[in-house]
């Protein structure tokens, strides 16, 4: 995946108090039907990350069951940088909810709507602290529902046991829910990662070294491949941020 970069100008009264910036959007596709779509904006001067991941799948593989078809993280290469605790956050999308939450305790299965707070389902995983995993393929950081070298954002139990409980809290889509049974969490199918960085992005050239999905619990993986750059609103809770982006683009080298 080979990129080039080029810094876009434009005044903040036009994009920056609009509350859109550019993003560049990697796309992973296979044929046996799984897919997914991940965005990405640089927010606070290029110090925050925001990543508006989907599970765009369009059919269920053959002998994939609830927690397989979940996607259930992302990984990519910071080139050195990175994730922070402080300063991170996972919601569900605009238009996204939850399915089957059952966390312990008196009051049962809840379910939740689109702009919630779900951090605490997820974690991350830098490669100079907690190691790389495998099937990410050597990249160094990644966000995950999955245990395995991750570690929680931290926030509220919303679904089962206290801590991270991957593949349950992963992405299904809407192909995905024919079939999906009562007993795995799930959100339909858009999640928006904003990650505080250890330091500054400039741009978008970290996606040379690659990005990746897990779907289940290593039951499969899919490479990505980035496509152009274009003109997007901020999802959630980072239209409040928008004066503040490093307007940043990326586009494919000839």
């Amino acid at each position: 995946m080979k990129l080039s970069t080029a810094i876009l100008a434009a005044t903040a009264g036009v994009l920056g108090f609009c509350a859109t910036s550019f993003g560049s959007t990697v796309t992973f596709s296979n044929p046996n039907g799984l897919s997914a779509e991940a965005t990405f904006v640089l927010l606070n001067g290029g110090n925050s990350l925001q990543i508006a991941l989907r599970n765009t799948s369009s059919s269920v593989p053959a002998g994939f069951g609830d927690s397989d078809r979940l996607l259930t993280g992302i990984a990519f290469d910071l080139g050195g940088v990175d994730i922070l605790a402080t300063g991170s956050s996972v919601f569900t999308g605009a238009s996204s909810y939850t399915l089957n939450f059952n966390p312990s305790g008196p009051g049962g299965a809840q379910n939740y709507g689109a702009n919630y707070d779900v951090s605490g389902e997820y974690g991350f995983g830098n490669g100079s602290a907690t190691g790389t995993l495998s099937g990410f393929s050597g990249l160094t950081n990644h966000v995950s529902t999955n245990t395995s070298h991750t570690t929680p954002f931290g926030g509220p139990n919303l679904d089962g046991p206290s801590g991270l409980g991957g593949p349950a809290g992963g992405l299904i889509s809407t192909a995905g829910l024919t079939g999906f049974g009562n007993g795995q969490g799930a959100i339909h199918d858009e999640i928006v990662i904003t990650l505080g960085l250890s330091s500054a992005l400039a741009d978008f050239s970290f996606l040379e070294n690659g990005a990746r999905v897990e779907f289940g619990s290593d039951r499969f993986f899919l490479n990505g491949t980035p496509t152009a750059t274009t003109v997007i609103p901020l999802p959630g809770p980072a239209a409040l941020a928008g004066a503040g982006l490093l307007l940043v683009g990326t586009r494919r080298r000839r």
